[in-house]
């Protein structure tokens, strides 16, 4: 008997067919994170820690430009501050990127030079660093730090980092020292607190 052509198709490769199954498996895997969805606490403090870890490095040449430059060493004082002009954008980028901020390369380097002038600024008017630092990377990073509407506010993330700045300026006064090194761990921290006061305020109209 003659065999009919084109009644059966060919087998695949066993390659070919292994490929295929493994993309299979893989589409019916777990579904992305949608963007719309409100992140959860432990990925907004996972951003909020690993910025300030950036911050710390950058404040840290701050305080070593100030004390270089009073002890005369001049070249040393400008490349503290060269490398702390360029770990601050990171820590502000990293927070936006971690905690999946909308276009968060656009927004930090918008951010970013604002709060360097800001805390250029206040740290010129006020003689100390410490308030400067809370104040102005604290209301950049209410800025900067993903804002899920319904769930987050940010007057509050602002309202949060006055007080630590009030706070901070009060104990610069008294513990200079351990004000400086405390005061780089505030201001991205404030906001994630500001954050969870307002889900929980949130969680408790709902019930």
């Amino acid at each position: 008997m003659s065999r009919r052509k084109g009644t059966r198709k060919a087998p695949k490769p066993v390659k070919q067919a292994y490929v295929e199954s493994l993309h299979r498996t893989r589409r019916r895997g777990a579904p992305a994170t949608d963007p719309g969805e409100p992140i959860s606490m432990a990925r907004r403090w996972g951003a909020v820690s690993t910025a300030t870890v950036m911050l710390l490095f950058a404040f840290a040449g701050v305080v070593t430009a100030i004390v270089e430059q009073d002890n005369g060493n001049t070249s040393n004082a400008r490349g503290a501050v060269i490398v702390a002009a360029i770990i601050a954008p990171v820590s502000v980028f990293l927070l936006a990127l971690i905690s999946r901020t909308p276009a968060p390369l656009r927004i930090a380097s918008r951010v970013a030079p604002a709060a360097m002038a800001g805390f250029l600024l206040l740290a010129t008017l006020l003689r100390e660093p410490a308030t400067a630092v809370v104040t102005a990377f604290g209301i950049g990073g209410a800025f900067v730090l993903r804002m899920d509407e319904g769930v987050n506010s940010r007057s509050r993330r602002i309202w949060v980092v006055g007080v630590l700045a009030l706070l901070t300026l009060v104990a610069y006064r008294f513990a200079p020292d351990v004000t400086i090194v405390v005061a780089p761990l505030l201001p991205f921290a404030g906001c994630a607190a500001a954050d969870m006061a307002t889900e929980r305020s949130v969680s408790i109209g709902r019930d």
